[in-house]
């Protein structure tokens, strides 16, 4: 989406359930890229530090790019010194996050659950999290995103 001076402004979601009180819709801030990958890592990393750090945690995403890329890559960016690596900030926190927590969180991919493809939930889910990304872009004020950075990260 773009707002009336044409910069462009994306917006995040995430959804727990129909009702939650958890249910939040997101603007990313003017400071970072304007994307919906960017968005992807906001709202998982925002999930992740409301969430007590010893509580088990599952993220679910439609798209490999989050799940592939912190199950995946991670090491080898870390490895690396993060150089070279596209949104390495809003990474570095979401890393910096997981790596504090005491119990694991799972990223899942809902497509691949033993649940059939046509499962409620999933559906549910899926659009609930994009009617919350499309309000979040809309919002007037964008969100502040605390991008804490393990210090190790940064070169």
């Amino acid at each position: 989406r773009r707002d009336n001076k044409g910069k462009s402004r994306i917006g995040g979601g995430l959804w727990y359930g129909a009702d939650h009180a958890g249910n939040t819709e997101l603007r990313l801030p003017e400071g970072l890229p304007q994307s919906s990958r960017i968005a992807e890592f906001a709202s998982a990393l925002t999930g992740l530090q409301r969430a007590p750090r010893n509580q088990e945690t599952h993220i679910s995403t439609s798209r490999d790019l989050l799940r592939v890329t912190m199950q995946t890559h991670l090491q080898h960016m870390e490895d690396r010194g993060w150089i070279g690596v596209a949104e390495r900030e809003p990474l570095q926190a979401l890393a910096t996050e997981l790596k504090a927590r005491t119990i694991p969180s799972l990223f899942k991919d809902p497509e691949s659950e033993r649940a059939p493809r046509n499962d409620r939930t999933t559906a549910d889910g899926r659009a609930g999290a994009t009617s919350l990304a499309v309000s979040g872009c809309q919002k007037l004020d964008p969100d502040g995103f605390h991008l804490e950075i393990d210090p190790v990260f940064i070169l």
